[in-house]
C-alpha cells in the first residue's frame, strides 16, 4: 500500500511479486541484445522500442487519438493528443516521457498516457521532444516550455480548459517538467500550470547519493553507470550538472504549483527524490510524496500486471481530479 512519506517510513525489505515478475520479463525481452550503452544510440533506441512494445499493449480506449505537428519558436515538434471525450472542454496533462533524455518515445509511454487520460478524464498531450546526444541541454526544456505555451494559447481549439493544465513525466521527464515550470516562472507565465506529476524523477546530476551505492548495480533496472551515460549525453559539459535547470535540487522552486511525487524505494534515484521533496517543502510548495514499497525505477511500466503500478496510476489520477 502506498504511504505518504513522513520521515519515518523505512525502505521495503524486498520487491513486490509483480515487480519481480516484471524484472524477469524485462530481462528476458532484452536478453538477445547487447548493452544499450555499447552500441550506436540509434540502435539502442530501436532495441528499447522492441523490448518495451509488449508492455504497452491493451489498456483503455480513447474517444480520439491524433498526431499533430506544431510550429514553435524552437522549430517543428510532434505531439500526440489523447482524448477520453470530445464533447466539452477538459483538463489537460502535458506528459514528458522518460528515458534519460536519450531513449524512449511516445510509443513506449502510449499506454501510460492512455491510463492517465481515462483515469483522470482529461486530455493528455504527449510531447515528442528532441533526444540527446544529438540535442543538448537546454534544448528539451525550451521545446517543452514552448509546447505548453502553445497548448495554453490554443486551448479553445484543442478543447482544453485553460484553467486546468498540468505537466508531468517520469524519470528524465519529471526533470523536464520541473525545469519547464522554472522556465515559465522566469517568463512570468507560471500561472499556465496548475500542478506537476513527478514519477521517480531525476533531480541531481551528481549521482553521488547513498541510494546509488545501494541500488545502482543494475539489478533494479537502472544502474549508476547508465545514469552517468545519460547525463554525459544530455549536458554540453560536466560543470552544467549543478545548473538549476539541469538539477532542480539547486533551483529556487518558490512559487511552483502543487506537486505529486511518485517514489520507488528500490531505486538509485530514491535519495534525490526525498531530497527534492524536502526542497519543495522548504520552499513552501504544496507537495504530496508517496513511496511505493517493493518497487524499482520504471515500475509504472508493470501496469499490465496490475498491482502496485495500477495503484500508483490511480493515486495520480485521483490527485489530478482533486485539483
Amino acid at each position: 500500500m502506498a504511504t505518504a512519506f513522513d520521515g519515518t517510513t523505512t525502505l521495503s525489505a524486498g520487491l513486490r511479486p509483480e515487480i519481480n515478475q516484471f524484472l524477469d520479463e524485462m530481462s528476458a525481452a532484452g536478453e538477445p541484445y547487447p548493452s544499450l550503452m555499447s552500441i550506436p544510440v540509434h540502435k539502442a533506441r530501436e532495441i528499447a522500442e522492441i523490448v518495451r512494445k509488449p508492455f504497452t499493449a491493451n489498456g483503455p480506449d480513447m474517444a480520439e487519438t491524433r498526431e499533430q505537428q506544431i510550429e514553435l519558436p524552437t522549430g517543428c515538434l510532434n505531439i500526440r493528443i489523447y482524448s477520453p471525450k470530445t464533447d466539452k472542454p477538459l483538463p489537460c496533462l502535458f506528459y514528458i516521457h522518460g528515458g534519460g533524455w536519450v531513449l524512449f518515445s511516445l510509443d513506449t509511454h502510449d499506454r501510460l498516457m492512455r491510463e492517465y487520460a481515462a483515469g483522470a478524464n482529461m486530455h493528455v498531450i504527449g510531447i515528442d521532444y528532441s533526444l540527446a546526444p544529438e540535442n543538448k541541454f537546454p534544448t528539451q526544456i525550451n521545446e517543452v516550455t514552448e509546447a505548453v505555451k502553445w497548448g495554453t494559447t490554443n486551448a479553445d481549439a484543442l478543447g482544453i480548459d485553460p484553467q486546468k493544465i498540468f505537466i508531468g513525466g517520469d524519470s528524465a521527464g519529471a526533470n523536464l517538467s520541473v525545469a519547464t515550470c522554472l522556465m515559465l516562472k522566469e517568463q512570468n507565465l507560471l500561472h499556465y500550470v496548475q500542478g506537476m506529476v513527478l514519477s521517480y524523477g531525476v533531480f541531481d546530476g551528481r549521482c553521488s547519493a547513498k541510494s546509488y551505492e545501494k541500488y545502482g548495480q543494475g539489478e533494479y533496472l537502472l544502474s549508476t553507470e547508465e545514469m552517468h551515460w545519460f547525463w554525459g549525453a544530455y549536458l554540453n559539459q560536466p560543470d552544467e550538472v549543478t545548473q538549476p535547470l539541469a538539477s532542480p535540487v539547486f533551483a529556487d522552486v518558490r512559487g511552483l504549483p502543487p506537486v505529486l511525487m511518485v517514489i520507488a524505494d528500490h531505486d538509485p534515484l530514491y535519495d534525490e527524490n526525498i531530497q527534492m521533496k524536502d526542497h519543495f517543502g522548504a520552499a513552501g510548495v504544496a507537495v504530496t510524496a508517496k513511496i511505493y514499497p517493493g518497487t524499482t525505477h520504471s515500475f509504472l511500466e508493470s501496469m499490465y500486471l496490475g498491482g502496485v503500478a495500477n495503484e500508483a496510476i490511480s493515486d495520480t489520477t485521483e490527485w489530478l481530479k482533486a485539483l
